[in-house]
């Protein structure tokens, strides 16, 4: 009786768990419920640089400084974040002068990163806990990311021992 009981409660689940599986949301058909959504194109990435919402899209050779747009309370900390950006716009205006990478400033919390062989990857700032640095980034390999603040010299020497060391970059 009891090997009977259990067996009728086997199939009884097993019903109940193949008709769930088969039977189309209310307000769709068949068709419907077995079709999968489109595979975006390769190519539907974003140019590199373009700002959407609260992220930032880039991809081969790059270089991100990142910061915050919020008043600080502490005086130092606000004159340190003043001074990042005061640096960050030199350093951008030089690299971009040169014309062999794009550099740019964002304030935005999600930098996707659209590497060799079309792999993403999503860098969060979001439990970052420096407001400032910079993402060098080339394309081929994982991005380096460097918080807090350098000085126009370090910047320098940094960018020059990332894209220099990756010569196939």
């Amino acid at each position: 009786m009891k090997k009977n009981l259990i067996l009728f409660l086997t199939l009884l689940s097993f019903a109940g768990l193949v008709s769930c599986n088969s039977t189309p949301e209310k307000g769709t058909t068949a068709e419907d419920a077995n079709a999968t959504a489109p595979v975006a194109a390769v190519d539907s990435f974003p140019p590199s640089g373009t700002l959407s919402g609260d992220s930032i899209f880039v991809s081969g050779r790059y270089v991100l400084f990142f910061g915050t747009d919020e008043q600080i309370k502490d005086p130092a900390e606000q004159a340190a974040i003043t001074q990042f950006k005061e640096t960050a716009a030199a350093v951008i205006d030089s690299i971009n002068r040169q014309g062999n990478l794009q550099a740019t400033y964002c304030v935005v919390n999600h930098i996707v990163v659209n590497n060799r062989g079309n792999s993403r990857m999503v860098i969060s700032r979001t439990y970052f806990k420096e407001k400032t640095g910079i993402i060098l980034m080339d394309g081929n390999q994982p991005p380096e990311i460097r918080k807090g603040v350098l000085t126009a010299p370090e910047y320098h020497a940094a960018l020059a021992k990332f894209f220099m060391t990756n010569v196939n970059s």
